[in-house]
Parts: structure tokens; sequence; C-alpha cells
């Protein structure tokens, strides 16, 4: 049984937009590997340069986020869950996108070194983000809730 014409419809539109993606991806890869000599022989097979792309897009969403206040909501919702996760740090979320999207881009091949770069960063930031609240004052659960929470988060 074949498919109707709004099913192969929709196929054929999400086909387009993976070439699209993917050709996008291809261009920025090898414009990332262009530059110095230790990624230009990378074999295809390893390139993961639509992950490399998406951390771009992120990273650009965040700039128009956390540096420009860009009005919209999908530019909204990534400025409150950036900082909602980061805090008063937010700003430098778009430099650690590009800082994974360079380092996917240019050497994809050495993933278990990525990941432990990942986790050791992270457990970095998290202690850096602690210091920067109690540097910059912010409350503690000590000062109580009303100090904690905002009125229109809170419930009393």
């Amino acid at each position: 049984m074949t498919p109707g014409p709004v099913p192969r419809a929709l196929a054929a539109i999400g086909r387009l937009l993976r070439a699209i993606w993917l050709g996008a991806a291809h261009l920025v890869g090898g414009a990332a590997r262009a530059l110095g000599r230790g990624a230009r022989d990378l074999d295809p097979s390893h390139r993961r340069d639509g992950l490399g792309l998406a951390l771009i897009a992120g990273a650009a969403t965040l700039v128009a986020a956390t540096w420009f206040g860009v009005d919209g909501w999908f530019v909204s919702w990534a400025s409150m869950v950036i900082t909602a996760l980061i805090g008063a740090l937010s700003w430098l979320s778009p430099l650690i996108l590009l800082g994974l999207a360079w380092r996917f881009l240019r050497h994809p091949d050495d993933n278990a070194t990525t990941g432990r770069l990942v986790i050791g960063a992270a457990a970095v930031l998290v202690g850096v983000i602690g210091i920067w609240h109690l540097i910059m004052g912010a409350s503690t659960p000590s000062d109580g809730a009303e100090a904690t929470c905002s009125s229109s988060a809170c419930s009393s």
C-alpha cells in the first residue's frame, strides 16, 4: 500500500530540509577544518558537522537572548532557560557553545576526550557560578523564603 500525497509531500519537505541543513553543515565544517592542518584529512565518517552547526545556531540564539535582548518567544524562552541554569554568568553561554562547536568541527574523532573536557569544564563552571553568586550578594536559604524567591514564584 503506497502512502497518500500528503505523507509523500511531508516526507519530501523533510528530505529537502535535511539536505539544506547537511549542506550548510558541511560548508561550515569544511571552513573550520580548512583553518590549520590538523583536521584536513579527517575521515568523512568521523565528521560531526551537523552537531557543530547546531551548536553554532544555539550560540547565535543565546547571543541574541543574553547579549542583545532580542524580543521573540523562542529567544525569550532560551534566555529564561539559560539564566535559570547558569544565572548571572549566562552571558558566557554563547562562548561555551562556540568552543564546543569548534571542538566538534575540528576534532570529532576524539569523542572520549571531548566528553571528559565537557564534564570537567561543567564541574569548574558550577563552582565558578556558585562563587560568583556569593560575591555578588545573591540570597541564600538562610536569608529566608522572601529573600530567595520572587513574589510571583512563591506562595505563602
